[in-house]
C-alpha cells in the first residue's frame, strides 16, 4: 500500500464545519443515522405516553382548582370574621367610649382592606398561575402535540438539520470524490508516496498563457513513485454544475498546478528537469479530454491507478527521495 501524507483538503474543509465528535468523512452519515434513530425513538415514546400525560395534567389541574377554592374559602372566612368583629365592637362600646371607638375602628378597617385586596389575592396568585400553566399544557398537548415534541427536542433536531445541510452542501460531494480517489490511489505499491492537499507558493509571479498571472496552486494530490511525478485534480461535479461553473475549468486548474509544481521542483533540484504528469479524474465521468490542454490527461477513477503504474517515465530513487523531501515541507523561494 502507498504511503499517504496528510488528509484530503476537501475533507478537512468539510469537517471544519462539523461537530467536534465527527473526525472523518464517514462519521457524518453514521452520526446522522444515529441522531435520526434517536429522534424516532423519542417521538415514539412521546406519543405513546401522550394520553397518560394529558390525563395527569388534567388531574393536576382539578387538584389546583380545588386548592384555589379552599384558599378562597379560607380567606373569605377570615375576612368574614374581621367584619363580624368590627360590627360586634360597634355594638358593645357605649357612647361614653365613643373616642376609643373612633381610634380603634380605622385600624380594623385597614386590616380588612389589606386582607380583602392584598393578602387574599397574594395567596391565590401562585395557584392561579399554576392553573394557567396547566390549562395551557393541556391545550398544547391536545392540539399542538407535534410542536410540543419538537420544542423539547430542539438540540437534537438542530444537530440533524446541521448534518443534513453539510451533506447537501457543495463541499460534500467534493470530499466524497477526493476520498474515493485517495482510496484508489493508496492501492499503489509501497514504493509510491501520496501527498494530499499540497499548497505551493512561488517567490514571484510567473507566466501562464502569455500572462504573468501565476504564483501559487493548491493540488488535491501529488503522487511520487518510480513511474514519475503526478499532480492530480479530482472533480465530483454533476453535469449541471459543470455547465454552470464559472472560473477556471478543471483542465486549466490542473494545468496551472502542474506548472507551479514544475517550477517549484526545478528551482530546488539542481541538474534535474522534473517531468510532471497532469491528471484530471472526474468521479462522475462527465469531463473529457480537451485539446486546448493537450498535456492534461483525463482518466476515470478505476483507470487511475493503472495509468500511474504503467506510465513510461522512470524516476530514479535518489530523485524520488529529494522530491519527497521538498513536498513534505513545501516552502517559498
Amino acid at each position: 500500500m502507498a504511503i499517504i501524507y496528510g488528509k484530503s483538503g476537501a475533507e478537512k474543509d468539510l469537517l471544519w464545519g462539523c461537530p467536534s465528535e465527527i473526525r472523518k468523512f464517514d462519521d457524518i452519515k453514521i452520526s446522522l443515522t444515529s441522531l435520526r434513530n434517536e429522534l424516532t425513538c423519542k417521538r415514539t415514546n412521546f406519543f405513546e405516553n401522550l394520553p397518560r400525560v394529558i390525563t395527569e395534567e388534567r388531574d393536576w389541574l382539578e387538584n389546583l382548582k380545588r386548592e384555589e377554592k379552599d384558599i378562597e374559602n379560607l380567606w373569605d372566612e377570615i375576612i368574614g370574621l374581621i367584619k363580624k368583629s368590627i360590627e360586634d365592637k360597634k355594638i358593645r362600646i357605649s357612647k361614653k367610649f365613643k373616642i376609643y371607638l373612633l381610634l380603634t375602628l380605622p385600624l380594623n378597617y385597614l386590616d380588612l382592606f389589606i386582607k380583602m385586596n392584598i393578602s387574599k389575592h397574594h395567596a391565590l396568585r401562585k395557584v392561579r398561575n399554576d392553573i394557567k400553566v396547566h390549562n395551557n399544557n393541556v391545550y398544547l398537548f391536545e392540539n399542538e402535540s407535534e410542536q410540543v415534541f419538537k420544542s423539547g427536542q430542539k438540540e437534537l433536531i438542530s444537530g440533524i438539520s446541521g448534518l443534513e445541510n453539510i451533506i447537501d452542501s457543495p463541499e460534500y460531494p467534493g470530499a466524497y470524490g477526493e476520498i474515493s480517489a485517495l482510496n484508489e490511489l493508496k492501492k499503489l505499491g509501497d514504493e509510491y508516496r501520496i501527498f494530499s492537499d499540497v499548497k505551493i507558493t512561488l517567490p514571484n509571479y510567473v507566466s501562464y498563457n502569455k500572462k504573468r498571472n501565476l504564483k501559487s496552486a493548491q493540488m488535491d494530490f501529488v503522487v511520487v513513485g518510480p513511474t514519475g511525478i503526478f499532480v492530480i485534480e479530482v472533480k465530483n461535479w454533476s453535469s449541471a454544475y459543470r455547465d454552470n461553473h464559472e472560473g477556471f475549468s478543471p483542465h486549466e486548474q490542473v494545468d496551472r498546478a502542474g506548472r507551479v509544481l514544475y517550477i517549484y521542483l526545478n528551482d530546488h533540484l539542481f541538474f534535474f528537469k522534473p517531468k510532471i504528469t497532469k491528471l484530471l479524474v472526474p468521479i462522475q465521468r462527465n469531463l473529457h479530454y480537451d485539446k486546448n490542454y493537450k498535456y492534461v490527461f483525463v482518466r476515470n477513477l478505476p483507470n487511475t491507478r493503472d495509468f500511474i503504474e504503467n506510465n513510461k517515465s522512470i524516476l530514479p530513487s535518489e530523485k524520488i527521495n529529494k522530491v519527497i523531501s521538498l513536498l513534505e515541507n513545501p516552502r517559498v523561494g
